[in-house]
């Protein structure tokens, strides 16, 4: 995986260990926010995951994943 931008990781990896990092993330955020985006066989080619408090909310719209900012 790359760092492009701190806190931000890019990278191609297994199911497996897609799901034990994330399992890890969430245990480290503490007060802060994760979102996990990965690819799967879907329309939009992608799926979401989201942990804590992010300034961001998905919403499902008739099957599409759309990212909302709260007011």
């Amino acid at each position: 995986m790359i760092e492009p931008r701190p806190g931000v990781f890019v990278g191609n990896l297994s199911g497996m260990v897609r799901d034990r990092l994330w399992e890890d993330v969430c245990k480290k955020a503490k007060d802060g926010g994760a979102m996990l985006t990965y690819t799967t066989d879907n329309e939009q080619g992608f799926a979401l995951r989201m942990w804590g408090s992010p300034n961001r909310v998905v919403r499902d719209f008739e099957g599409l994943a759309l990212i909302t900012v709260p007011r």
